[in-house]
């Protein structure tokens, strides 16, 4: 079986799995949009999440980043046993990490809504925080989900990891039906509660695996030291390049009430989309690519990564092309009823084909973002990142004042577009070129670590 059929075979698998949580997780985005409509407390609640799911993204999505390459190279070298104790150890500083994250974010909630937030969501900082609270337990919770998910993609495990965050839109759904009294707090609840679920499957998971999900120090090594210098210009990279939705929130929330809510549904059908594909893609490629350079098969990994990226480049613009003409009837049939208006679908729609110009390069970038990350050169993607910041901000700025939320929209797709022709750039002409003449030179797999 070819490179590329192993990544398709295992990319179905993953989307299969996030298709059925994605389907779910709309049905309740309906009836959230019937309940709240465009709404201050919908905002105040989306404002939380988004601060809260950034924390969670950043923290272990960077350990995923630079664990994973080292867990495979050391069971291709040393064995299980030698991963498990890799795992065990770096479980020490990410939870230590996730869990001091939280606390600072407990005890800076109030500022961080004041120099944040537009002036009508100031005057919510209450609930603002009394949502963020609630949700903060989630850091150290979803970060131990998501570490746990990648090992079990690691080996070879990607249907039940992609199936697990079910729990969090039923739970939510359970709630908003059986405790219609709680109002915006149902949301906060439901998603700690999935938090909870979700980690207690993937850690089950991960025991019939024969590794345990509990920190435990065995000492520095090379492999852990190596995973350490990894992580930091990770985390500055992501929270560099991914705090594009968190700085949307923000900036629409200056432009008034219901335009956090409008921008949330907006990039609900594109989100549904991106993280089916992007989870399918991310989740397969790094394994396979880390296995490549743990090998030194630098010419498999430049070819299967130029073929990637043409097919995904293709059919990507093909489906957003799709999308286009269905816009509006998309939004109406999710969205209009309750206190969701038919005014709202034509801004939410337009909001929505913005954020659809992104696609191809979201996922294009992606692809090249794993390659970077297998490679272990993963202190470019603060460079990048930072150059993503001022165009996010730049973008937001000029767009949104001609075009008003829905310019936020269209800068998330400039800053993609760019972000990807710099990624794929500097994959060509830089990182593929120097492993390759690393490993011609004698330093062999190790080169890249």
């Amino acid at each position: 079986m070819t490179a590329e059929r192993r990544i398709l075979t295992a990319g179905i698998t993953v989307a299969v799995g996030m298709s059925c949580v994605k389907l779910v997780s709309v049905a309740k985005d309906t009836f959230v949009a019937a309940v709240f409509g465009r709404s201050g407390p919908l905002d105040a609640y989306l404002f939380a999440l988004g601060i809260v799911s950034f924390a969670i993204n950043v923290i272990a999505g960077a350990f995923q980043v630079a664990l994973v390459p080292a867990l495979i190279q050391a069971r291709h070298e040393d064995g299980d046993e030698a991963a498990q104790r890799l795992l065990a150890s770096a479980l020490v500083p990410a939870l230590a990490l996730l869990v001091a994250v939280a606390v600072a974010l407990g005890c800076l909630a109030a500022p961080l809504i004041a120099s944040l937030g537009g002036d009508y969501l100031r005057a919510k900082t209450p609930l603002v925080r009394h949502l963020m609270l609630l949700m903060l337990p989630t850091i150290p919770l979803g970060g131990l989900s998501l570490l746990a998910g990648s090992v079990l993609n690691a080996s070879g495990r990607f249907a039940f990891p992609a199936m697990t965050p079910l729990a969090t839109p039923l739970l939510t759904i359970v709630l908003l039906l059986g405790a219609r009294g709680l109002g915006v707090e149902a949301l906060a609840l439901g998603f700690l509660a999935g938090s909870v679920f979700e980690l207690a499957l993937l850690a089950a998971a991960l025991r019939a695996e024969g590794f345990a999900l509990v920190p435990k120090w065995y000492g520095q090594d090379k492999r852990l030291q190596g995973v350490a210098r990894q992580c930091a210009p990770v985390i500055a990279g992501a929270f560099l390049m991914g705090n594009s939705p968190l700085i949307d929130q923000v900036m629409a929330s200056w432009l008034g009430a219901g335009n956090i809510s409008a921008l949330n549904y907006g990039n609900k059908v594109v989100s549904l989309v991106l993280s089916i594909s992007s989870g399918a893609l991310g989740s397969v490629t790094l394994p396979h690519f880390s296995l490549l350079v743990a090998t030194g098969d630098w010419r498999a990994l430049g070819e299967t990564f130029h073929r990637c990226r043409r097919w995904i480049l293709v059919a990507s613009v093909v489906g957003v092309l799709a999308l286009f003409p269905l816009s509006n009837l998309l939004v109406g049939l999710l969205f209009e009823r309750g206190a969701f208006q038919h005014a709202d679908t034509l801004l939410v729609s337009r909001i929505q084909m913005f954020y659809a110009l992104q696609v191809p390069f979201y996922l294009a970038g992606l692809l090249s973002v794993r390659v970077i990350s297998s490679m272990a050169r993963n202190e470019v993607l603060l460079y990048f990142g930072t150059i993503n910041l001022a165009v996010n901000i730049a973008g937001n700025l000029l767009f949104s004042k001609f075009m008003g939320v829905a310019g936020i929209a269209l800068s998330t797709a400039v800053v993609y577009a760019l972000s990807d022709f710099m990624l794929a750039t500097y994959v060509r002409r830089v990182g593929l070129r120097s492993v390759a003449a690393r490993a011609i030179g004698g330093s062999g797999p190790s080169a890249s670590t």
